[in-house]
């Protein structure tokens, strides 16, 4: 079993949203820099790749969505990865970081929300 494989089955449901995050910031942050290399279609091509990805990686955190108990917080958190997926589609359609770079800010901010939340768990704090 790789490290990887070892560290998904050992998670809490915390850490593996908290994972799904780091790979979908990390996906971005890979195709930001090759979005502007101008006159090279194999570098836009991987960019596109990377974003595609994050999206994949968004959809996959919506779905996981529990909209009959998560209430309010599951409504904003649909809200805002549709936000999200809208942004990397017209950083794809339009050739632009600027809006993957402004996914990366939100998707960072959701995931430290996480991060202090599960420390919160496990010092024995409860929401």
């Amino acid at each position: 079993m790789s490290d990887l494989e070892n560290r998904i089955a050992s998670a809490t449901p915390a850490e593996l949203i908290i994972m799904l995050y780091e790979r979908a910031i990390r996906d971005i942050e890979n195709g930001l820099p090759l979005m502007v290399i101008e006159g090279d279609p194999t570098s836009m091509s991987q960019a596109v790749h990377n974003l595609v990805h994050a999206q994949q990686i968004i959809l996959e955190l919506k779905h996981s969505l529990n909209m009959e108990k998560g209430g309010n917080l599951a409504l904003n958190m649909d809200r805002i990865y549709e936000y999200v997926n809208y942004r990397l589609l017209e950083a794809i359609t339009n050739r632009k970081p600027e809006p993957a770079s402004e996914c990366v800010s939100l998707l960072k901010e959701l995931m430290e929300s996480w991060k202090s939340m599960s420390r919160s768990q496990s010092s024995g704090l409860h929401f």
